[in-house]
C-alpha cells in the first residue's frame, strides 16, 4: 500500500471538515428527530402512497439489531403521492434547496428518478413513472 497511497489531501479541506465536524453528534440527532416527524406527518397523509423510511420498512428489525441507543433512522427518505399532480404541488411546495448532492450540511430535495435516471430521462418518462 505503501507504494501506492499519495497524500494529496488538501490542507485546506482538511481544515474545513474539521470545523464541519464540530457539532456533527447535535446535527445527526436533528436530522433523525425531523426526517422522523416529517415521515409520521407524510405517512398520514391522504395524499401520499408510500413513505420509504426505515421505521415503515419490513426490515425494521435490523435497523434496530444496529442502530445505537439514541440513534434514529437518519435524513435520507422517500414518499410517493397517489397522484402526479400531487407529486409535482409537493415538490412545488418545498422550502429546500433541490438538487442531488453527497456533503451538504443543509436539507436538500431530489425526485429520485432525477437521481437513478438522470441520463435516462426520456426513456423513464415513457413509463411514467413518479418523479418523487
Amino acid at each position: 500500500m505503501a507504494l501506492e497511497y499519495e497524500d494529496n489531501y488538501w490542507a485546506e479541506d482538511a481544515l474545513f471538515m474539521e470545523r464541519n465536524s464540530r457539532d456533527f453528534i447535535a446535527r445527526i440527532a436533528r436530522m433523525n428527530r425531523n426526517a422522523e416527524a416529517i415521515c409520521d406527518c407524510l405517512k398520514a397523509s391522504r395524499y401520499v402512497k408510500d413513505v420509504y423510511y426505515p421505521k415503515y420498512s419490513s426490515t425494521r428489525s435490523f435497523y434496530d439489531l444496529y442502530r445505537t441507543p439514541a440513534g434514529g433512522y437518519g435524513g435520507l427518505l422517500s414518499v410517493t403521492f397517489r397522484t402526479r399532480l400531487e407529486a409535482i404541488a409537493f415538490y412545488d411546495a418545498l422550502e429546500t434547496a433541490k438538487g442531488p448532492s453527497l456533503g451538504t450540511n443543509f436539507t436538500l430535495s431530489c425526485p429520485y428518478t432525477l437521481l437513478a435516471h438522470y441520463t435516462e430521462l426520456s426513456w423513464v418518462s415513457r413509463w411514467l413513472l413518479k418523479y418523487l
